[in-house]
């Protein structure tokens, strides 16, 4: 929908991901991009938390190095995206 890009871009501009996200990150596309920042953000339990996800999207490669001060806000605005369109309206524990 045009209104979840539009917010997108207000994310995307207030988090300056271009400063922090590796430039080559988002290449193949689905969501095997997205499991690549999931990784980076819980790397000690990655190898569990991977069979969660079809083994064709889940990344085998080492997790990216990347600020995780700045991945959890973002996980939890997108996560926070998700329950205002599905209807949830559970909090969640940080």
């Amino acid at each position: 929908p045009a209104e979840l890009k539009i917010w997108l871009r207000r994310l995307a501009k207030g988090m300056r991901i271009e400063c922090w996200l590796p430039a080559g990150l988002f290449t193949t596309g689905g969501s095997a991009d997205s499991l690549c920042l999931l990784q980076a953000l819980f790397p000690a339990i990655w190898p569990r938390l991977r069979l969660l996800f079809p083994v064709s999207d889940a990344p085998v490669n080492p997790a990216f190095s990347l600020p995780g001060h700045r991945l959890r806000p973002l996980w939890e605005t997108a996560l926070w995206q998700v329950q205002q369109h599905s209807g949830e309206t559970r909090d969640v524990e940080t």
